[in-house]
């Protein structure tokens, strides 16, 4: 298995005029290259590709506590693995959390204290994502 991470970038001729002759193209390059050797690399690239896949897609929502519900393709997409389901909140809950701080920062007209109340509640609410994580520790 080879792992392959492409840079795309348009040439300075793929905007061309309609009456031109020549054919828009696109530039590639290879910004890194991982190639396995044997069964085992293959395999831990495979998976190590997969986690950060999984990772990087991850959606889901806040419930009415706050709480991070990960979408059904999201916990589909972890296979059940620990690393995989808790990486995956803390990505959500981190997104969430920064669009519900953005939409509060965007209120016109708050006082100091509720901002500060809109700021303990992110902080609840990302307290609340890691003490799920930890869990057991």
């Amino acid at each position: 298995m080879t792992a392959v991470k492409i840079d795309t970038k348009l040439s300075a001729n793929a905007s061309l005029a309609p009456d031109e002759d020549k054919e828009p193209t696109v530039k590639l390059g290879i910004k890194h290259l991982e190639v396995a050797r044997g069964g085992r690399q293959e395999d831990a690239i495979r998976q190590a590709l997969h986690a950060l896949y999984t990772i990087r897609t991850a959606s889901g929502t806040l419930d009415g506590d706050g709480e991070v519900q990960l979408s059904e393709r999201t916990i589909g997409d972890t296979g059940g693995q620990v690393f995989a389901v808790t990486a995956t909140r803390m990505q959500v809950a981190a997104a969430q959390w920064a669009k519900y701080a953005h939409n509060a920062a965007a209120k016109g007209n708050l006082t100091v204290e509720q901002m500060r109340n809109e700021l303990r509640e992110v902080a609840r609410g990302l307290e609340s994502a890691t003490a799920w994580s930890s869990d057991g520790d």
